[in-house]
């Protein structure tokens, strides 16, 4: 009986090979988008999962006097609460140093995840330890653990415990210890290393790489127990109540004079790290995961497919009604209907199984697309999970038996003896038909207009006027002072080339998500502290960003003028009356400059206080005329390896960097065209078989048109109409959906673009002109058929 069910299940799937290839097609196509935000979701949360204990771990934020939080706090933190507070029973202090070059036989290489950190990293985190000792560790300052993949990068197939690697640091080569080799972290750790090293080389390796707003170098005593570089995690006894222990924590911190600084300490669950840090300011570069967007990913996901399961009960239902005198007979001859439903939604399980393996290839083709796109590297292998594997199948089974049972429940449900006799009315046929298309436009509708919303704001922030000088800037990176040329050198040297107009540099170049806070009483009441964004720069600064000077002047070396330049919105916040000559904690004011976006139009410009400091200058701002712009870059990486460069310039166009702020926004817009287009090209797949189905119905109709003196014309807007009239009334649907959505999102940026009605017109006609492209292909040549093949059996 089994085998007689599957039998006739492919018989009449082959019976209509153009309508089951259409259904095909597009249902393989609805699963593999499924498929894929399947396997980058089930990735993004199961990130951090695989440590034991996770719920007694906790990383120490800190407030500072400021309306920011910070992920950093000062490295002599874990000690006190160690020693004081019973419930704490493991601390590590994480510091990232960023990128340093390691040698490998007579090659210097340069690696980026290096973290500083002590053993009881290994006590909170779940990361094996191969090899070695790690008291020796501690106990060695200049030594270090390898991820197995780096141990076998620099010393081969074997073990190097005791061995020397060496690293290069402020010019110098120093020689560390192998102490210990660790498994490769997991990809899907919020927490990246390949080296990690004792924190007194830590130590050693800030101080060549940290921006310090004083004049003199950093003491050990200010990077352990005032200065905040170090990320504090805490592993906590079972049962201990989390609000408590940060009253603690804080009461503590206040009796040593940490509240000198203004500390402000609260806990985060390790579990909230990933998802729940978008905000936090971080040095650690730990990676940050989106919520939102995966939010939005699966509400496309469900959308897309429930777009092709539409299409294929549209089409199915569609074709049973054609051929749906076999069902009728069976009804005639005793058959129940439960039995008939049970028939077809077997019907719709064997072929949407039957899709399953073409959604997996195309999965195989989207999802590095789609990866790439989010910024990730995953691969299919998410397989091997479980519960992701659980979830495929469970929508593949999900989609077929659903579908089955609706086009069961729908086509069952007609007259035996009318359809016999062909007296179904048009609305039994159709209404159901009639919704589900109209959905398909509203989805399209709404994708298409929201892509065009986020590429017109986009398009606002990137060209916005940001109050300074934008065009034929270079920006050339000195963050790792190692492997650069002195700054001051090289720019003296590159002055020279006529096509370089300014050189300037900078603590980082605006705008930019960095920020420096300095605190400083106000100058009308000196009680109060404000927080002002503090930019570090050299006396050119000014001049080569173009900013707008309002009123005094700005610093100049050569003419002895030196103090502060403020913008306007600074002359606000610290009280200030007349500006120029006021002195504030942190030096006299000499000039004011109009506001200028020191990050992006996600943000309010804030106060700004720009300071004269050659020696923290991290990025080269380069004016050129914009001429031979090939040939003055190359001048540019030449000079670098000239004065000592160690590697390749590190350059980029001042376009590049504001785009990367919008980078977020830009993914998503392209996450959304290919979900519009996907959406676009499934509800066309559907909309060109029901089209052929329409034209079977009213070949008859067309006929006797034709006879009767009916133009082409007349005939395309008889078949036409229907599609029209639901087109227009999803983009009465869809509007109201997109302005919600669209001031929603909107609302993140404090400088925001026009939601303007022409957008939404563009949106309907687009899905208009897609609907009836579809249907005119399929009806002008049922139009132009010759009546009399319609009417020769009549």
């Amino acid at each position: 009986m089994f085998k007689h069910i599957v039998v006739q299940s492919f018989r009449r799937i082959l019976n209509d090979k153009t309508n089951s290839f259409l259904k095909i097609v597009g249902l393989s196509i609805g699963l593999s988008v499924a498929l894929v935000i399947t396997v980058f979701s089930v990735h993004e949360l199961s990130y951090d999962n695989f440590h034991k204990d996770t719920s007694q771990i906790y990383r120490i934020l800190n407030h500072q006097n400021s309306e920011m939080t910070w992920t950093t706090t000062p490295f002599i933190l874990g000690n006190t609460i160690m020693d004081q507070i019973p419930e704490v029973v493991s601390n590590a202090k994480l510091c990232s140093l960023g990128t340093m070059n390691f040698k490998k036989e007579n090659e210097m290489i340069s690696e980026t995840k290096v973290l500083a950190t002590n053993s009881d990293f290994f006590e909170i985190f779940t990361f094996p330890v191969l090899h070695g000792d790690l008291k020796k560790f501690d106990n060695n300052s200049n030594g270090i653990i390898l991820s197995k993949s780096m141990a076998h990068k620099y010393f081969g197939e074997y073990f190097p415990l005791d061995n020397i690697i060496e690293v290069e640091l402020a010019g110098k080569t120093i020689e560390l210890t192998v102490c210990a080799i660790m498994e490769d972290f997991p990809i899907n750790s919020s927490i990246k290393a390949d080296f990690i090293v004792n924190p007194y080389f830590g130590y050693r390796a800030l101080v060549q790489k940290s921006i310090s707003t004083s004049q003199t170098p950093i003491t050990k005593d200010q990077m352990y127990n005032k200065s905040v570089f170090h990320t504090n995690y805490i592993k906590v006894s079972e049962n201990t109540n989390k609000e408590e222990l940060q009253k603690k924590i804080n009461n503590l911190t206040q009796s040593i004079k940490f509240a000198d600084f203004g500390y402000n300490f609260q806990l985060q669950a390790f579990s909230d790290m990933y998802f729940h840090s978008t905000e936090y300011v971080d040095n650690l570069n730990i990676e940050k995961g989106n919520l939102s967007l995966i939010v939005v990913l699966i509400i496309i996901g469900i959308l897309i497919l429930a777009i092709a399961t539409i299409n294929y009960i549209n089409l199915t239902v569609a074709q049973i009604h054609i051929k749906n005198h076999f069902i009728a007979i069976r009804k005639i001859c005793g058959a129940l209907r439960k039995n008939l439903i049970t028939q077809i939604t077997f019907d719709s399980l064997i072929f949407t199984l039957i899709t399953a393996p073409i959604a997996l290839l195309l999965t195989f083709i989207l999802l590095p697309v789609a990866t790439n796109i989010l910024g990730k590297d995953y691969q299919l292998s998410v397989f091997d999970s479980y519960v992701a594997l659980a979830i495929i199948i469970g929508i593949i089974i999900l989609v077929g038996l659903t579908s089955g049972f609706l086009i069961g429940l729908k086509t069952t449900s007609y007259n035996a003896i009318k359809t016999l006799k062909n007296q179904m009315t048009s609305a039994s046929k159709f209404g159901l038909k009639k919704v589900l298309v109209i959905f398909q436009m509203v989805v399209s509708v709404c994708l298409i207009t929201m892509v065009l919303f986020i590429q017109k704001q986009t398009k606002f922030s990137i060209n916005k006027d940001l109050g300074f000088n934008t065009e034929h800037l270079l920006i050339i990176n000195f963050n790792d002072l190692s492997i650069a040329p002195d700054y001051i050198t090289f720019k003296e040297a590159i002055r020279n080339n006529s096509d370089i107009i300014e050189v300037s540099g900078s603590m980082w170049t605006p705008p930019n998500m960095n920020r420096m806070l300095l605190n400083l009483p106000k100058v009308n009441e000196p009680e109060n502290t404000v927080s002002i964004s503090g930019l570090f720069t050299d006396f050119n600064f000014e001049k080569t960003m173009g900013l707008k000077l309002i009123k005094g002047e700005f610093p100049n070396k050569e003419k002895g003028i030196f103090g502060l330049v403020v913008n306007e919105s600074a002359v606000k916040e610290l009280g200030l009356t007349r500006a120029v000559g006021e002195q504030t904690s942190f030096g006299q004011v000499v000039g004011v400059v109009k506001d200028f976006h020191i990050s992006s139009t996600h943000n309010v410009i804030p106060p700004v206080m720009i300071v004269k400091n050659e020696g923290m200058v991290r990025e080269m701002i380069v004016k050129t005329s914009g001429n031979h712009v090939l040939e003055t870059i190359a001048y540019l990486k030449k000079k670098w390896k000239e004065l000592g460069g160690k590697e390749d310039c590190e350059l980029i166009f001042f376009d590049h960097k504001v785009q990367e702020l919008y980078i977020t926004d830009l993914k998503l817009s392209q996450l959304i065209m290919g979900s519009a287009i996907l959406a676009i090209l499934i509800a066309i797949l559907g909309l060109a078989g029901l089209a052929l189905f329409m034209i079977k119905q009213k070949t008859k109709e067309v006929g006797i048109r034709k006879v009767n003196g009916a133009k082409i014309s007349e005939i395309l807007i008889l078949l036409n109409k229907d599609f029209v009239w639901w087109t227009v009334l999803s983009v009465f649907i869809a509007t109201p959906i997109i302005y919600l959505i669209v001031s929603k999102w909107l609302e993140g940026f404090a400088y925001k673009t026009d939601i303007s009605w022409w957008v939404f017109i563009i949106g309907g006609f687009v899905t208009l002109v897609t609907t009836v492209l579809t249907i005119s292909m399929q009806t002008y040549m049922a139009a132009r058929r010759n009546p009399i093949e319609a009417l020769r059996y009549e």
